[in-house]
């Protein structure tokens, strides 16, 4: 880019700012206008509107997964509950985005689990539940 190309884009951002700084009922009928405009592209490409929203899940999805687990972990804690992960809830990292079936031969599904399985986690809640 040019220095003068740089100014001018800087000049049009200040006066842009500014028009929004002092006029609100302006604002409200600009950003109406953007999202009747918005609307109606997507009336017009219905496929356009599922190609963007999977481009951004496929982007966003895993670290938003994380992030959700953390924010929910701390939100326990706070509460001063006992935060523990619930393997078989989750969908595994390396697992895409929009992907509707996992390993149906999971150890973490409960109807896989075999019957020492389910002898040794009714033992282990009883313990928990009687350390309480």
């Amino acid at each position: 880019m040019t220095e003068e190309l740089r100014e001018y884009n800087r000049r049009m951002m200040r006066e842009w700012r500014a028009r929004k700084r002092q006029d609100a009922a302006w604002l409200a009928e600009h950003r109406r206008k953007e999202c009747a405009r918005v609307s109606a592209y997507y009336a017009a490409h219905p496929e356009k509107r599922r190609e963007h929203w999977l481009k951004f899940r496929s982007k966003s999805g895993v670290e938003r997964r994380v992030k959700e687990r953390i924010r929910h972990a701390k939100k326990v804690l706070a509460r001063g509950g006992i935060y523990s992960p619930r393997f078989w809830m989750r969908k595994p990292e390396w697992m895409p985005v929009g992907q509707a079936v996992g390993d149906v031969r999971s150890a973490f599904f409960e109807l896989n689990m075999t019957d020492e399985q389910r002898a040794y986690a009714r033992e282990l809640a009883i313990e928990r539940r009687a350390a309480r």
